[in-house]
């Protein structure tokens, strides 16, 4: 343990901005991003549960028009 700051080295050399500007003269690269995964199980029922829906809808809706059609 150091007793005083004196005695304390330091391990990096404060930089002002326009010093790590200069050292860092990359511009922001951006990487790209992840795919979503639209192929699990969960997300694959949901569809499914989505489909069954509309297609009960569809039904009911032609049934009820044939119904007031007559």
């Amino acid at each position: 343990m150091h007793t005083s700051k004196e005695q304390q080295q330091k391990s990096y050399k404060p930089h002002t901005i326009t010093e790590y500007r200069k050292i860092k003269q990359d511009k922001y690269v951006e990487l790209g991003k992840l795919q979503p995964d639209l192929l699990t199980p969960e997300l694959i029922a949901k569809r499914e549960k989505v489909q069954k829906m509309k297609d009960f809808a569809k039904n009911a809706n032609s049934a009820n028009r044939k119904q007031v059609s007559e």
